[in-house]
Formats: structure tokens, C-alpha cells, sequence
């Protein structure tokens, strides 16, 4: 039964574009603070620079 929603569910990620990375708990948490920092640093320069 699991194998079965995990198949549906990278099916699903497909289908979407996302990609599956393995990873270790420590990778995905550096990735997220990589990532959180980069997409807050973009909103503030938004926000400071508005069009």
C-alpha cells in the first residue's frame, strides 16, 4: 500500500515539474535556510523597490 502512494505521489510530482532529490535530513534543512534566504532576500528588494 505504501509503495503504491508513493508511486502516485512521485507520479503526481511529475506531472507538476517538480523533481525528486534524495537527500539527508541535514541536506534538505541546509536547502530550505538556502532557500528561505534567497526568496526572502528577493521580497525585500521587491517590497524597497516598487515599479
Amino acid at each position: 500500500m505504501k509503495i503504491q502512494i508513493i508511486r502516485r505521489t512521485l507520479s503526481l510530482f511529475t506531472q507538476l515539474g517538480a523533481e525528486s532529490i534524495p537527500s539527508t535530513p541535514n541536506q534538505f534543512a541546509s536547502m530550505v535556510a538556502r532557500e528561505h534566504w534567497r526568496w526572502s532576500t528577493l521580497i525585500k528588494q521587491a517590497q524597497s523597490n516598487p515599479k
